[in-house]
């Protein structure tokens, strides 16, 4: 089954959630309705993800404050495993160093902005 996940912002009647911009670019795994810096292939990441976090991306909605917990979890990963790749199990590929850099980058952006996260699948 794929996943795809997307950050979002509820927004009051007339209202526009405020574009959030990741300078540099974040180069994360996209799907065919996902990639960007507001989107990514969820199944890619998500063995890494609740192993360091413990919090699945196959959750429907993870709220804010969440999303700024999972990204603190993430930058202790980051800083105990200096240019580490993970090699996820899920589907026997490593993620690169940089994409787990990203990955953190844009749940800090996106949490402190206040989106949540959402699951597509």
């Amino acid at each position: 089954m794929g996943l795809d996940n997307f950050f979002t912002k509820e927004c009051a009647p007339g209202e526009q959630a405020p574009v959030v911009t990741i300078d540099p670019p974040a180069n994360l795994c996209g799907g065919i309705f996902s990639g960007g810096d507001s989107s990514f292939r969820g199944k890619v990441y998500n063995d890494f993800v609740v192993r360091v976090t413990d919090v699945s991306l196959y959750e429907d909605r993870t709220e804010p404050d969440t999303v700024i917990k999972m990204a603190d979890s993430m930058a202790k990963w980051i800083s105990a495993n200096p240019g580490k790749h993970f090699q996820n199990q899920e589907y026997d590929c490593p993620i690169e160093h940089s994409e787990i850099i990203d990955l953190e980058r844009v749940f800090r952006i996106h949490g402190e902005a206040g989106f949540s996260l959402v699951s597509w699948y």
